[in-house]
């Protein structure tokens, strides 16, 4: 008889978000070997799917504070209820950090039943709170971060995407042993390597023979836009774009910037099916995420950009996850001081490297080597046979 594995995820399915997604790649991963049972708030109609799936509704204003926090509590209760129903001693639990609301309860049953727990963190809290100016260090940070110590010490194996989280949960006592990296990954067949010639985004805005700098993604508090486009702003590199596409929080100061700078353009959110064009769409990706962010996630995004064959300019912490492979690998540029003429300057050099041949990247190398779906196959697969 297979062993089961209870899958409880605010998110599933690939049309939710990437989350939604990798969750649903990494049941894909498991569903041969082991018995699966998922929990999550994604409606799957009447598709047939070949393992248990139970539905929880969910449906709060996630834009307004106050419902997102009663929603959260509420859907955290429901999804652990619903854990506590289907539970056995002999079960794997899989969980995804999100929504962080339920993890203490999970360690309770934990505790209580004794099955193995595997917990999937995405971001760290309540250090991610702390950059996003949400709270500050003081009483209320060290009760949070006393709780989600104790939750992350519970774990018998602790997944996260980069090596600065790694260090991050050693840091807070969780032992090597329990601690596994694997890298999110990036589905080949979801990118293609047209040339910038042929994009046709870049056709649709004429941007055909300029170096294009292209921010493709959520375009949240936490992505370093403010600073981005100051540095933007005092660049001098005058045959240089910079193509936004996405959504977010910032995206008013990215159109105030658009209208400043003639340099910028602005070209909105695109449809799951056009995110091959997006990605192909430039000559360098901008990975910028605001100081502080070391050890509490890396962007998916940066991966895409990989499988696209794109150098990366990150501007980011000192040694977090993408400066360390920056420095590891010939895939770009990592700027952390963020001093903002220091960007500035980075852009018009590499605008000048380009233009005149003189960079060649192993984005496409490093991303066969580490960020392909085979490779995380292989390794979920082992970490959960091994439990």
């Amino acid at each position: 008889m297979k062993r089961r594995i209870i899958v409880i995820s605010e998110y599933y399915g690939a049309s939710t978000n990437s989350t939604g997604q990798y969750i649903t790649d990494i049941v894909d991963f498991l569903k041969d070997e082991f018995e699966i049972t998922v929990i999550a708030t994604s409606p799957l109609g009447n598709r047939d799917v070949g393992y248990d799936y139970e539905y929880i509704v969910s449906n709060y204003n996630k834009n307004n504070l106050l419902s997102r926090i009663v929603g959260q509590l509420s859907l955290a209760f429901r999804l652990k209820l619903k854990l506590l129903k289907l539970v056995k001693k002999g079960d794997i639990v899989f969980s995804v950090s999100n929504p962080v609301l339920m993890l203490p309860g999970i360690a309770i049953i934990h505790k209580v039943i004794g099955f193995k727990w595997v917990c999937l963190h995405y971001d760290m809290f309540p250090n991610n709170l702390i950059p996003a100016g949400i709270i500050k260090y003081g009483l209320t940070y060290n009760v949070f971060n006393s709780i989600f110590t104790w939750v992350s010490k519970a774990n018998d194996k602790a997944i996260v995407i980069g090596r600065d989280m790694a260090a991050q949960l050693s840091e807070k006592g969780v032992p090597d042993s329990k601690i596994a990296v694997i890298y999110n990954w990036v589905d080949s067949e979801r990118v293609n390597d047209d040339s910038l010639l042929i994009n046709p985004i870049i056709k649709e805005l004429n941007l055909e023979g300029n170096i294009v700098f292209t921010f493709f993604g959520n375009m949240g508090r936490l992505q370093g836009l403010s600073f981005l486009s100051e540095a933007i702003k005092k660049s001098g590199c005058q045959t240089s774009r910079f193509l936004f596409i996405g959504d977010g929080a910032m995206r008013p100061e990215i159109e105030t910037l658009c209208n400043v700078d003639s340099r910028c353009v602005y070209y909105g959110s695109v449809s799951q099916s056009e995110n091959k064009d997006a990605l192909n769409a430039g000559d360098v990706a901008l990975i910028p995420l605001v100081s502080g962010m070391k050890g509490l996630g890396v962007p998916s995004k940066a991966m895409f950009s990989l499988a696209a064959d794109k150098p990366l300019l990150c501007i980011v912490d000192k040694d977090s996850e993408l400066d360390i492979l920056c420095d590891e690998f010939n895939i770009g540029w990592s700027l952390t001081s963020y001093d903002v003429d220091e960007i500035a300057t980075q852009i018009d050099n590499i605008s000048r490297l380009i233009t005149d041949d003189m960079f060649k990247c192993d984005s496409k190398l490093l991303f066969c080597r580490k960020f392909t779906k085979s490779i995380a196959s292989e390794k979920y697969l082992a970490l959960f046979k091994s439990l």
